[in-house]
């Protein structure tokens, strides 16, 4: 399960995002799945309507290519969370 819009309620109370995690988490582990929290991946906090991954960015700021970095490193995990394995018999 992925939650895309983490940053939505970064600003919220501690409170707020506590009980929401709580039953994101929960919600997963019931049915067999992990949880990772997304959000901020695009320029801008996610503002942008452009993924890190645009050209236009690569080129740009040395904030945006660290950003971008980060971006491909998050990409890796993932794939290995839930690719890898898949072969072996449930």
């Amino acid at each position: 399960m992925a939650a895309t819009k983490w940053d939505v309620f970064r600003g919220r109370d501690a409170e707020e995002q506590r009980v929401l995690g709580l039953a994101l988490r929960s919600l997963a582990h019931a049915n067999g799945a992990h949880l990772a929290y997304l959000g901020g991946l695009q320029p801008g906090g996610g503002a942008g309507a452009e993924g890190v991954r645009d050209s236009r960015i690569m080129a740009g700021s040395a904030g945006a290519q660290q950003q971008a970095v980060a971006l491909e490193g998050f990409v890796k995990l993932i794939n290995h969370l839930v690719f890898v394995g898949l072969d072996k018999k449930m």
